[in-house]
């Protein structure tokens, strides 16, 4: 009876029954989406689920912008479909995101297209994320990057309101047409009208690499005095 038992017990385990995913990582996707127990990032494909919910297969609905997240591999979207910011000034991404070390490499975002013809709303809030409300990013790297926008541009986060990016860093080429453009964050401070809980925005032991640029030219909609903010940006180096 006792050897019958280790050689089922030796079967189970080999099989992955309640076992970790590859190479001793959690299984990609799994998680609960809380703080002590995130939603698990390992692919490309769980990576594009994040913060998307009811556009999600029925499986991730449940990966919301309100969620953890805990990316536990690198990932390469070089050549790979551009990316869709995760949030926008509607719908901000309020959870978490933990890198855990590891980075993305070679995320585009409006590749190839001048940012003078970027003339619309349509092409502000342009980063890894969108735009985070009082959430966390940390332990991120992004590396070889290529994101243009009309405002409000930066590697992690396009606008930061009132949430915490922590140990991150971006490396690639940042454009766009007007102000508020960073390598880090693009804008850090309070979304207009609304300043409730801005004063808590915090970029800290980040840095950036590469080419910030901006041709700063006036937006149209003058009546908003966010956007005759001063240029956040300029070439960067790297860290030391």
């Amino acid at each position: 009876m006792t050897l019958l038992f280790i050689t089922l017990a030796f079967v189970f385990s080999a099989c992955g029954g309640g076992g970790s995913g590859k190479g001793g990582l959690p299984p990609d996707g799994s998680g609960a989406g809380i703080s002590s127990d995130p939603f698990i990032v390992g692919s490309e494909t769980t990576l594009r689920y994040v913060g998307r919910g009811a556009e999600n297969p029925e499986d991730y609905e449940d990966w919301t912008l309100d969620k953890h997240y805990k990316l536990v591999t690198d990932i390469d979207l070089t050549d790979k479909p551009e990316w869709t910011p995760i949030g926008t000034f509607a719908d901000r991404f309020t959870g978490s995101f933990d890198g855990n070390g590891n980075k993305i490499i070679g995320l585009s975002i409006n590749k190839g297209i001048d940012v003078r013809d970027m003339r619309t709303p349509d092409f502000d809030y342009k980063g890894f994320f969108g735009s985070i409300a009082g959430a966390t990013v940390k332990n991120l790297g992004l590396e070889n990057v290529n994101i243009a926008g009309r405002s409000r541009v930066g590697g992690i986060a396009g606008h930061n309101h009132g949430g915490t990016v922590l140990n991150c860093y971006v490396t690639g080429d940042i454009r766009s047409l007007n102000d508020t453009t960073g390598g880090v964050v693009g804008y850090n401070g309070p979304a207009y009208p609304d300043r409730s809980g801005a004063a808590n925005s915090m970029v800290l032991n980040c840095y950036a690499a590469g080419n910030v640029s901006s041709v700063y030219e006036q937006s149209p909609r003058k009546d908003h005095p966010a956007l005759r903010a001063p240029l956040q940006g300029g070439d960067m180096t790297p860290k030391s």
